[in-house]
């Protein structure tokens, strides 16, 4: 989930781009996110919710 949030703040206005310091980002991100979630052991009924929450709080879909 690192990688994905950090590679959002990259893109995004006023986001990391704009610090002059960062000049590269290697993001390792060794299982999509549903994998993730899945590894977690969370009942498939439990997983939209997260999902859902996690959406409305970053206004990133994960999942996509």
């Amino acid at each position: 989930m690192g990688s994905t949030i950090s590679t959002y703040a990259l893109g995004i206005d006023n986001g990391l781009k704009n610090r002059k310091n960062i000049k590269a980002m290697i993001a390792v991100q060794p299982l999509p996110y549903q994998n993730y979630i899945d590894a977690l052991g969370l009942p498939k009924f439990s997983q939209r919710p997260v999902v859902k929450l996690n959406h409305e709080r970053t206004g990133v879909d994960m999942v996509e």
